[in-house]
């Protein structure tokens, strides 16, 4: 059973389910959190102790220095043996030129490599949505007719960046 976010969530459903089969909950993003929501993960990881609920959570290893909401919710469920903490450490170059080349269907120029590992920190979802911006960028260009032709003026200025990524020039 996948519940919808955009449903207001309703603790004894939650109870309900967890009598007839386990129940797994999982909650991305918990740095951005509001205190209701936090509330509720509270009410979930202290107020179910004889059901069979886990919650997995993930937080920006980052905003845990930087959020005390964040701390004052992970730390006292560590602490109580409550929570366990795995550190799921970003992709490493090989691993973000394999993303990269499975998204652009060909070899990564060193260029952009530097611009992903740079920009996107190890994350995959920054390393497509930054493949993938670019690419959107151009479409949404070439469904304006005045864009088109600019675009065509503009082919030459891309060709030269995309020949300075590929030398690593651009990086100099």
């Amino acid at each position: 059973l996948i519940l919808n976010t955009d449903v207001l969530f309703d603790p004894r459903l939650l109870e309900r389910l967890a009598r007839e089969a386990p129940v797994a909950m999982f909650v991305d993003d918990v740095h951005w959190a509001d205190p209701a929501s936090v509330g509720l993960l509270n009410y979930v990881a202290r107020g179910l102790p004889d059901q069979r609920v886990l919650l997995i959570a993930t937080y920006s290893a980052d905003a845990l220095a930087t959020s005390r909401r964040l701390r004052a919710f992970v730390r006292p469920l560590q602490s109580e043996g409550l929570a366990v903490e795995i550190i799921v450490p970003g992709l490493d170059h090989d691993a973000v030129k394999k993303l990269a080349r499975s998204t652009l269907g060909d070899e990564v120029p060193p260029g952009l490599m530097a611009l992903l590992e740079a920009r996107a920190g190890g994350t995959p979802l920054f390393v497509e949505a930054l493949i993938g911006g670019f690419g959107r960028s151009i479409e949404m260009k070439l469904s304006n007719p005045r864009a088109r032709e600019m675009l065509a003026k503009a082919i030459d200025g891309i060709k030269a960046l995309v020949a300075s990524l590929s030398s690593g020039d651009a990086f100099k």
